[in-house]
């Protein structure tokens, strides 16, 4: 790849078939990455990537970088063998705080964000009368649904939360198989709310705990929700990380991103075989990098098409 490219950096979350918005089911995985070793992409990962681009080496353009957020048992069991067979290289980036335990995270930030939301229950009323600034801050995704179609996102979230974590043994297992563990803090919380202090204390917690279960150094970190600011970069930086990844969408390249500030690609049980052989076509990609641009220029025009609105309703 020429340094003026763009490669994808794949996000994964949990490998299991409950259709939540953070699954992609194991066949549907498998598939993917069938896809990648019969096209001949080079499959690394992140410590991978940037130590080549440190050192000024070419990224080929068909590289990929592979990423799991969180830490899930599955990712063990249904993730690794199907990396094993193709001899691909990834990054998961794990919550230390819940290793060998839940992902319980979950329960305690929905129902900060949503009050009285209990497992089981029509959310789609506490979806409209939640503290949207709140929501759009932390999950904004969520405010772009119907409320139906919400309180059900938000219920196979809730869902999640009672998924196993993997343990200090498998996370051994796969840095035995030659994955990168990667820091995805301890507490899995919001830092861009967090004093610098706290950013500080909540990492050096984390990095420390890995690297002393795993006896690796940790160097690459993936910001919880992907919710981070300038600050917080910069925090991260200074504390010794080479790389950190969001959840923004887009491709990233190496050579002249900012590295604490990675785009990536997020994957789920939506991007079907089809759809994931577009976004790794030339033409998704051309469209990919098209994104920000286009995602810049429109900012604010939709602006002022909701100060129109407002206006118009009386709302302003």
């Amino acid at each position: 790849m020429s340094a003026g490219g763009g490669i994808p950096i794949l996000c994964y979350h949990s490998i299991d078939v409950s259709g939540s918005l953070i699954s992609t089911s194991p066949t549907l995985f498998a598939s993917h990455m069938s896809y990648l070793a019969a096209s001949h992409y080079q499959v690394v990962s992140m410590a991978e990537a940037v130590e080549c681009c440190t050192n000024g080496s070419p990224l080929d353009r068909r590289t990929v970088v592979l990423t799991f957020d969180d830490g899930y048992a599955n990712n063990h069991a249904d993730a690794l063998p199907v990396l094993k067979r193709y001899g691909f290289r990834a990054t998961f980036y794990i919550a230390t705080g819940f290793v060998g335990a839940r992902a319980s995270w979950m329960m305690r930030d929905l129902t900060a964000m949503f009050p009285g939301l209990r497992k089981g229950d029509d959310a789609s009323e506490l979806v409209n009368r939640c503290d949207r600034a709140q929501v759009g801050r932390r999950i904004p995704y969520l405010l772009r649904l119907h409320p139906t179609r919400a309180a059900s996102e938000i219920q196979a979230l809730l869902d999640a939360a009672e998924f196993p974590m993997m343990t200090w043994a498998q996370l051994r297992d796969l840095h035995l198989a030659g994955m990168e563990i990667g820091d995805h803090s301890y507490s899995h919380p919001f830092l861009n709310e967090m004093t610098d202090l706290e950013v500080t204390s909540e990492l050096d917690k984390s990095r420390v705990m890995l690297e002393s279960k795993v006896g690796r150094p940790v160097r690459s970190l993936c910001y919880p929700y992907g919710a981070y600011s300038p600050q917080v970069a910069q925090v991260v930086q200074h504390t010794g990380y080479t790389s950190a990844c969001t959840t923004e969408l887009g491709l990233t390249n190496l050579y002249s991103s900012d590295r604490y500030a990675m785009r990536r690609l997020l994957m789920s049980d939506r991007d079907s075989l089809a759809r994931f052989r577009v976004l790794m076509s030339g033409v998704g990609r051309r469209m990919l990098e098209l994104k920000p641009w286009v995602k810049q220029m429109l900012g604010p025009v939709r602006s002022l098409a909701k100060l129109r609105t407002m206006r118009a309703t009386g709302a302003a």
